[in-house]
Parts: C-alpha cells; structure tokens; sequence
C-alpha cells in the first residue's frame, strides 16, 4: 500500500537514502466533496501526532502541505484519508 500512494520522486529517494528529514510533502486526500477535501482537525492530529506540522491547506488540490519525520511516512499513507503523498520540492524551469 505504501508504494501505490507515494509519487515515484519520493520512493526513488526513499530507495537511495537521500530523503530529507524532516521531509517536505503534499499529502492529497480521499475526497468526494468540497467540505471532504478541506483540511480537518483530524488531518491536522494525523501529521502532529507522528511529529510533523502542517503548512497550508490546499483545497484547490484536495491536500494539505506538512513537514513530517522521513519515517512518519510509512504512518501517514496507512490513513484512509491520504490518497497520495508527493515531495514538496521546489519547481524550476530551464
């Protein structure tokens, strides 16, 4: 389970052991409505109770960015809630 819901970028670093920690995120959430894909007091005890602290709240994507320990990881994609997890890497254009 924990493969299918973490981007390819952040499995890759997880196998090469070149994962920050703590490691920046974009989790994306199960969710069916718009009150669903808003960041809940829930989503919020999730990330806290495994170390991290969350960022902002990104409805427009359904998630929420956080700083977690790198192995809080495996903890956070067990939710039902969290659909996906990406690296919150910066973007750059050549």
């Amino acid at each position: 389970m924990m493969k299918k819901k973490l981007s390819p970028g952040l499995q890759k670093m997880i196998e090469q052991q070149t994962l920050p920690d703590p490691v920046s995120v974009i989790v994306q959430l199960q969710a069916e409505g718009e009150q669903e894909a808003r960041l809940s007091d829930q989503d919020r005890q999730m990330v806290e109770n495994v170390g991290g602290t969350v960022l902002d709240d990104l409805w427009i994507i359904k998630g929420f960015s956080a700083d977690v320990p790198a192995k809080a990881l495996e903890m956070i994609v067990l939710s039902p809630r969290v659909a996906h997890v990406h690296h919150n890497n910066d973007m750059t254009g050549d």
